[in-house]
């Protein structure tokens, strides 16, 4: 038998293993080369993604401070993050994690996440300011405004926001995509506001926001101390809110269940006013409907324990005006018509028809302290002053007469000089008043 040596047979089985291609060999050294590399940025990723984030935010000359607390595929997180003058920061943000997907078309921004944001703002010319943000923000494309496909949750977010108007404190949190499924409340204080002639004091609310198709709604409370509005002040006025604005946010509508202390205008003044208002529109014209009841009242040619009004109305630049009906329980007439009802008395004395002229004046004194009243009227208001025009009117009085107004032009009122018509048809019967029926025309004040 012959041995052969143990370097022979290594030898062998080396020769019987096959040779691997070339090719291949250089194929698994770039697998290798860039397996090190990517290995080798992964653990740089911070360095280097910080280092670029700087040189952005300095080529947009933007004042930042920050802390890359992660930085994955999907997830960017950053902490201790103020944008701005550090003594006076645009923005300050405990965490933001930016949520982002990768394809081969590139990275895509998909969702926004913050813990406590405290943000300043400002809104000029029509526009939302946010100071060295906006100079991080996409150039104007031009098209009309609309909210992005972005899912947003924030925690608490808070917002000093300067406006035209006066200073409003904003509070936001939320959750959900912004231009179809977010949820959230938004709280806002201010110490004034004023649009135009209209102004309110310490305005509060506490709204729920949610988003559908690009329309946002509205519901909640909204309360302030005081609010002026050509010529009328509104004591403690609060609404119960339920809006729907469109995509652009210049068109609104909605309903309003309103409650307030009082309200006082030129001409007239009530109490606890409480009721609905719907509405439909926006900032040059709003119309709809009112339901409106409250307590005492008094106006230049009425005052009463309470009052109703119900029908369609107008607001906006080119006027206001209202169409419907108003009644009024336990009202009296001013003493200057119950003066001039008992001035009758003096009318033809030492005749026959003195004493039943006498006796007309009392019954229509009597049927005017105390009176139930309902009316239909149209009101027309302009910057410089206007006109009511009652249609119809019905009076019983708590003497028994019944007074009624009926066709013409009827009673006719101008403010702010006082001018008043009468034009119609007046049936009485009861409480001391001949069965008649008058019928007056007044061509002139």
């Amino acid at each position: 038998m012959t041995v052969r040596p143990e370097e022979e047979r290594q030898g062998e089985s080396r020769r019987a293993l096959p040779r691997m291609p070339r090719f291949a060999r250089v194929l698994i050294g770039i697998a290798l080369v860039i397996g090190v590399a990517l290995a080798i940025l992964w653990l740089q990723r911070k360095p280097i993604a910080d280092s670029f984030v700087r040189d952005e935010l300095r080529k947009r000359g933007v004042p930042a401070r920050y802390r890359i607390a992660d930085l994955g595929l999907s997830t960017q997180r950053l902490e201790d993050v103020v944008i701005g003058d550090p003594a006076h920061p645009d923005l300050v943000a405990d965490w933001v994690e930016v949520h982002t997907d990768l394809s081969f078309s590139g990275a895509k921004v998909t969702g926004i996440s913050a813990g406590h944001v405290r943000i300043r703002g400002a809104l000029q010319n029509g526009t939302l300011s946010l100071g060295a943000i906006d100079k991080l923000m996409p150039p104007p494309s031009g098209k009309p405004f609309s909210l992005p496909s972005l899912n947003v949750r924030v925690a608490d977010a808070r917002m000093h926001l300067e406006t035209p108007y006066g200073v409003a404190g904003l509070k936001l949190s939320g959750e959900g995509r912004l231009d179809d499924g977010f949820h959230g409340t938004l709280a806002a204080v201010s110490p004034r506001m004023a649009v135009g002639e209209c102004t309110a004091e310490r305005l509060a609310a506490v709204l729920k926001i949610a988003v559908s198709d690009q329309r946002p709604a509205i519901e909640g409370p909204l309360r302030a101390s005081m609010a002026r509005c050509a010529g009328v002040a509104l004591t403690r006025p609060g609404a119960q809110l339920d809006v729907t604005l469109n995509e652009a946010f210049d068109r609104w509508q909605g309903k309003a269940d309103i409650d307030l202390d009082a309200v006082a205008a030129t001409q007239a003044r009530a109490q606890a006013v409480k009721g609905s208002v719907t509405f439909s529109g926006g900032a040059k014209t709003t119309q709809g409907t009112l339901e409106l009841t409250s307590g005492a009242f008094a106006s230049a040619m009425l005052s009463g324990k309470g009052a109703q009004i119900d029908g369609r109305y107008r607001a906006g630049s080119a006027g206001n005006g209202f169409t419907g009906s108003i009644a009024a329980t336990g009202a009296a007439l001013p003493r200057a018509m119950l003066a001039r009802a008992g001035a009758l008395k003096e009318t033809a004395p030492g005749t026959p028809v003195a004493p039943l002229l006498a006796k007309l004046g009392d019954a229509l004194i009597r049927a005017g302290r105390s009176a139930d009243i309902s009316a239909e009227l149209t009101v027309d208001s302009q910057a410089k002053g206007g006109l009511i025009r009652v249609q119809r009117a019905m009076l019983h009085s708590a003497s028994g007469a019944d007074v009624t107004l009926s066709g013409g032009e009827g009673v006719r009122y101008r403010w702010p000089d006082g001018a008043m018509t009468l034009d119609g048809r007046i049936g009485m019967a009861g409480g001391g008043l001949p069965d008649a029926a008058i019928s007056l025309s007044q061509r002139a004040p």
